[in-house]
């Protein structure tokens, strides 16, 4: 794994700010009249997660929530998913040197590509809204948490039967999302059966099979990467329903509804980081651990991910000025998310052990668990005080229920 793969995904003032206030004074203006309409339940296909409290009268609130969504999408969310079609792309191309020929050079870059993959893919994996909730992208991309071992069972059933000798991408795309996208590939070229870390076997019988699937699988990723990439960009796609709210608008109905999926994404990405990566696997002792259970744990690449979220979550509060410019009262909110979220991001930084072997270890156990109180308090701070700044009343998020 590469830590340098971090900072790979442009930092927030990639976009000018001028850009993104031109971009608003582009939109036809929803006033007052709009922000001020009932938060009527949009239609139950194309809702978000949660419907956010009447908007506020204050203009300057409801100019901060607009300003705020506008931003989140030219600085961040657009250029996080370019990101991702760039380095599956890159992941198909490290797939097809390596099963022509599996060298040590080309090796240690099909493993670079990949970590390189999760990097991009951790920060926009709590995007759970939009295109990615099309098609099952999610899902297909990454079929995590897996805690029966679907993707293992599947994969074993496609590369131990007949099915694999006819098929190809449509195929692929019909199957089970479990064996489509990446869990699905680390097994077959990053894991050996019952080892963590290394390569599969170039001589083993089913080394031939296992290139053919893995090859499909990273085409699959590079569409679907690509697919939501586009759909963020273009100008008549799910963007300009976030950045016009309004009463004709079949998800968001204000400018509040908008700005609070930014931020209901944020409380995604907090949750899902503490309560499904880390959580499950660590255990309440090192006996009762499971650390099969950390995501990408065979190639080593838990922390590459983790990281790549908690970084993504940092970077969207700067990018989105969701924290900026508020009255003196609520002035630290901004500087003590940022504070904390680095925080948390360097202490899992200096854990060395393989994942495999960390949730055994009383101090790599010491410093998870450091991440996980810390997150439970960027998230109370996320809920509470910056959703009370901002004018939103956040309710269910995409992993409630789960």
């Amino acid at each position: 794994m590469r830590v340098a793969s971090l900072t790979k995904i442009p930092v927030p003032g990639a976009v000018p700010l001028l850009g993104a206030l031109g971009l608003l004074a582009s939109l036809s203006a929803a006033g007052a009249q709009q922000a001020a309409a009932p938060a009527a339940a949009p239609a139950a296909a194309a809702s978000p997660a949660a419907t956010a409290a009447a908007p506020p009268a204050d203009p300057a609130m409801i100019a901060h929530q607009r300003t705020l969504v506008a931003l989140a999408v030219e600085r961040y969310i657009r250029p996080a998913y370019a990101s991702v079609a760039d380095a599956a792309n890159s992941l198909r191309t490290a797939t097809v040197r390596y099963c022509a020929q599996p060298s040590p050079v080309n090796t240690d870059a099909l493993r670079g590509a990949f970590g390189d993959m999760l990097s991009a893919w951790g920060r926009v994996d709590f995007l759970r809204f939009g295109p990615a909730t099309v098609d099952h992208r999610l899902e297909r991309v990454s079929f995590w948490p897996d805690p029966r071992n679907f993707v293992e069972k599947q994969l074993r059933q496609l590369l131990n039967g007949d099915q694999l000798a006819g098929i190809d991408l449509p195929r692929l795309k019909g199957q089970s999302a479990a064996v489509q996208g990446l869990p699905a590939f680390e097994r077959l070229l990053l894991t050996a059966p019952k080892e963590g870390g290394v390569v599969p076997d170039v001589k083993a019988p089913d080394f031939a099979n296992r290139c053919q699937l893995a090859t499909l699988i990273a085409t699959n990723v590079t569409d679907i990467s690509a697919a939501l990439r586009d759909d963020w960009a273009r100008p008549d796609g799910y963007a300009r329903l976030l950045l016009k709210p309004g009463p004709d608008n079949p998800v968001y109905r204000s400018e509040a509804q908008a700005a609070d999926e930014i931020l209901k994404a944020l409380i995604t990405g907090i949750e899902q980081v503490r309560d499904l990566a880390l959580g499950p696997a660590l255990g309440t002792s090192p006996d009762t651990a499971k650390p099969m259970r950390f995501p990408f744990v065979r190639s080593g690449n838990t922390l590459v991910l983790v990281r790549a979220n908690i970084a993504g979550l940092a970077q969207l509060i700067e990018a989105s000025g969701i924290a900026d410019g508020l009255p003196p009262a609520q002035s630290w909110l901004r500087a003590s998310l940022l504070f904390e979220l680095g925080n948390i991001n360097r202490v899992l930084g200096t854990i060395s052990d393989p994942p495999a072997t960390m949730a055994g270890d009383a101090r790599d156990r010491a410093k998870i668990t450091y991440a996980r109180i810390s997150l439970a308090s960027v998230r109370d701070t996320l809920v509470g005080p910056l959703a009370s700044a901002v004018g939103l009343n956040v309710g269910f998020n995409a992993l409630d229920g789960d």
